[in-house]
């Protein structure tokens, strides 16, 4: 019974919670939007320059997965090798 008690005031208790729930933008224009509510590209790259190295240094690696996939099984460093070109 007091199980019982307990679960159904947990359930009144989250029901009473403030929603917080984020409206759905999906059709939103991004101005629209409130900027707390958006992406910050300058958390993933602080500038453009930054994300051109990093994308460059992606389809160098990529360019040596060809090679590192012949026999990839054969030792710990070519599984490691192989990992890391595609971590």
């Amino acid at each position: 019974m007091k199980t019982t008690v307990l679960a159904v005031l947990f359930c009144i208790t989250i029901a009473r919670a403030e929603d917080t729930t984020i409206p759905d933008y999906a059709t939103t224009p991004r101005k629209d939007i409130p900027t707390h509510l958006t992406w910050n590209n300058n958390d993933l790259f602080p500038s453009i320059d930054a994300w051109k190295k990093e994308k460059d240094e992606m389809v160098r690696m990529m360019g040596t997965i060809p090679e590192l996939r012949k026999n990839w099984t054969a030792s710990a460093a070519g599984i490691a090798a192989l990992y890391e070109c595609t971590d």
